[in-house]
């Protein structure tokens, strides 16, 4: 069976190409920009600037013309040479020359179609072949438009061997079966930025999501149990990706419906996000994750396109590593957001197993750290203490002031409606309210206006939301259910809760949320004879509750 490498693209657009650069670089982009302007817009469109095509230019035109004897018959051998020393450290294929990086890498994400073909027929096509014609006429002056140059039997690029490489480096081409590439492998690439080199990796099981290759499928028994996946996992763990690097990932509008969950896992972050977290014309494109980390700050963005998503419909979650150190707890562990300033804000996280989980509506830098906070008015709430204590290290639940949390105090509508969206981290809403009592300007109104849209909260009637006012237990654990039965959890018969409370003390329309949310344990810990549902709720109880969601 036929084989096929994959290379760093510009490398494999030149493999092909037997024009070259002139000192005259502004001859050179002129005359493409003039006889084949969709090479240079489309590059620009993809990212790289009018500069830094004319550098690149400049600085191959001046290499090759350092050669004596320049002539069409040496030029594959010299070109080959001069590229080398152009775009890579050491003039050796490894290392890529951080000054000619952006241009590469656009590079290869527009040209990617007309790459898979130069590899299927060895014939540059579309603006490839228009960028040879132009580079050879300005160079060796010859007037010929070429639209189709075929690689050279004796060219040197055409027995380019990957490097070895050593440690954590990854090959810089990854043989792949041929006969895969067509119908098992999508085409989920990692590009290791900190080693600058690219990674091509097969992934059969992401295939296993995609329509036109369910269809394909003779075997039922097959059929049904990739119809039954509910998630498209990307597994890189195996892969030493390093402290930058980025990922590929094909369209995820063929994806069966029933895997509506995206993870991509590697050696240190793992993210996950719901397919609805993403616009319909999103799903449609190619996606990419870029992630770097320094001195303990992950800066994650996903792009669509050259557009890095500011805001997702739902929330993503992000698994980051955190290695405790002597004295500290977990418990008081929580990720922070950093701005562009390097201001902190905390966005919580559960701890476990030497890795802390967290919630997000944006990607942008976010660091670990400890952010111990401890109240001193717990005494006699040994049930809650540490729980309290933990939310409050997390950014997720506030004080009355920096010592006190007032736990026997009841909590205001607004207070709840506050907590379980920081807690869920839901982007604000863009849509306006109709509750006359809840004002612009109010520390809590992108709260409701958030909880009313999901579908969490509702007014006391169609016009009131009496934010100010107080919230009983059963009304408090309506929306815990709510958020509950969001995450799957199904509502259990009635007369399991029958038994725990009288007619007096839960109201008719509240029996079943009451009852999912007990069966699941969320009042662990709460003093039974305080728990009462159609009675005012405490900060203390909310806050105890709380914690169980966030660590189910």
């Amino acid at each position: 069976m036929k084989k096929i490498f994959i290379f760093i693209s510009l490398l494999v657009i030149m493999m092909f190409s037997n024009s070259v650069f002139s000192t005259d670089f502004v001859n050179v982009y002129d005359n493409l920009k003039s006889n084949y302007p969709s090479f240079v817009s489309r590059m620009i469109n993809g990212g790289t600037s009018e500069a830094e095509i004319k550098s690149f230019l400049v600085d191959l035109s001046n290499e090759v013309n350092s050669t004596e004897n320049l002539t069409e018959s040496n030029f594959n051998s010299v070109m080959y040479n001069s590229l080398k020393k152009v775009l890579f450290k050491d003039g050796q294929m490894g290392m890529v020359k951080d000054k000619h990086y952006n241009f590469t890498i656009t590079l290869l994400s527009v040209f990617s179609n007309e790459i898979s073909k130069t590899l299927e027929t060895k014939t540059l096509s579309g603006d490839l072949a228009a960028l040879s014609s132009s580079v050879k006429s300005a160079v060796l002056n010859n007037n010929t438009n070429e639209s189709n140059i075929i690689a050279p039997s004796d060219s040197k690029m055409n027995n380019v061997s990957p490097p070895s490489t050593g440690g954590s480096i990854a090959s810089l081409g990854q043989t792949l079966d041929e006969e895969k590439v067509e119908k098992n492998v999508l085409d989920v690439t990692t590009k290791i930025l900190g080693s600058k080199k690219e990674l091509a990796i097969e992934k059969e099981s992401f295939t296993n999501f995609v329509e036109t290759e369910i269809k394909a499928l003779k075997d039922k028994k097959v059929k049904e149990e990739i119809r039954n996946y509910n998630a498209i996992k990307i597994d890189l763990t195996s892969k030493s990706l390093g402290k930058e690097f980025e990922i590929k990932i094909p369209p995820l509008d063929k994806a069966i419906n029933a895997a509506n969950e995206v993870e991509i896992d590697t050696e240190n972050v793992n993210l996950s996000f719901d397919r609805e977290s993403l616009t319909d014309e999103d799903k449609k494109s190619q996606l990419t994750l870029n992630v770097k980390e320094d001195n303990n700050i992950y800066n994650i963005k996903l792009y669509v396109g050259n557009n890095s998503i500011s805001k997702f419909k739902k929330p993503i979650k992000i698994t980051l590593p955190y290695k405790l150190k002597s004295g500290e707890e977990g418990k008081f562990l929580s990720v922070f957001y950093v701005d562009a300033l390097g201001k902190l804000t905390p966005m919580g996280g559960v701890y476990k197993e030497g890795k802390i989980t967290f919630s997000t509506n944006h990607l942008s830098a976010f660091t670990v750290k400890i952010n111990e906070k401890k109240f001193s008015d717990l005494k006699g709430y040994d049930w809650a203490k540490d729980k309290i204590n933990s939310l409050a290290s997390k950014g997720i639940i506030n004080g009355k002031s920096q010592m006190l949390f007032d736990p026997s105090s009841p909590i205001t509508r607004a207070e709840f409606t506050a907590l379980i969206t920081r807690m869920l981290s839901y982007s604000e809403s863009n849509k306006e309210i109709d509750f006359k009592d809840v004002k612009k300007g109010k520390w809590y109104y992108e709260n409701v206006k958030t909880a009313y849209e999901f579908g969490l909260m509702k007014g006391v009637s169609e016009t009131n939301f009496n934010p100010e006012g107080g919230i009983t237990t059963e009304e408090v654990l309506t929306v815990l259910s709510r958020i509950m039965k969001s995450k799957g959890y199904i509502t259990p018969n009635y007369n399991d809760i029958s038994k725990t409370y009288s007619e007096n003390e839960i109201s008719s329309w509240a029996k079943d949320d009451v009852g999912l949310t007990i069966s699941l344990n969320l009042n662990k810990d709460i003093p039974l004879k305080d728990f009462i549902p159609n009675q005012k709720i405490t900060r203390a109880e909310v806050a105890s509750m709380l914690y169980e969601i966030i660590n189910m």
